[in-house]
């Protein structure tokens, strides 16, 4: 009776052992659970805070690169402004260039046919001063002829 007793006693002491043990295994299991959900939980809200951060990093840089992007359009741009207006300012200064040969063309032609035409008026006023000079000499040679016939005469008449 009492082995029977003892017999009970075990096969109701390993009865809750067993369900103490189930009881373990479970709560562990619970609390395995539980742990891992609240540590799955923690990841994923720390994963969403550097998410946000990210995003708002990224943003604030994908601005900024924005900002830089269109600054550098601006500039170049200006570049291409400035270099259309270099060119044309090299085109006009070629036009200049041109102009200012052929001006200078003409004005030492103007020059030459300046020279020219002095140089022909000295020329022809010297030819007038001999000429006129000639024709002075020419015309004192004449009266002095004429006086010296007239006294010639005058002489001729005296003598006789």
């Amino acid at each position: 009776k009492q082995y029977q007793s003892v017999s009970q006693q075990e096969s109701f002491l390993a009865q809750q052992l067993r369900e103490k043990e189930e009881d373990y295994l479970r709560n562990e299991r619970d609390l395995k659970e539980r742990l891992s959900r609240q540590y799955q939980q923690q990841l994923d809200e720390e994963r969403r805070r550097w998410e946000s951060r990210l995003s708002e990093e990224s943003s604030k840089y994908g601005n900024e690169i924005m900002v830089k992007q269109n600054e550098l359009a601006l500039l170049q741009q200006q570049l291409g402004t400035c270099n259309n207006e270099i060119s044309l300012l090299n085109s006009l200064l070629k036009k200049q260039e041109k102009e200012n040969q052929s001006l200078e063309q003409h004005y030492q032609q103007l020059l030459e046919e300046k020279e020219q035409f002095y140089q022909d008026e000295i020329r022809s006023a010297l030819m007038k001063v001999r000429n006129d000079s000639h024709e002075e000499l020419k015309d004192f040679a004449t009266s002095k002829q004429e006086e010296i016939a007239e006294l010639q005469r005058e002489l001729s008449l005296a003598e006789q």
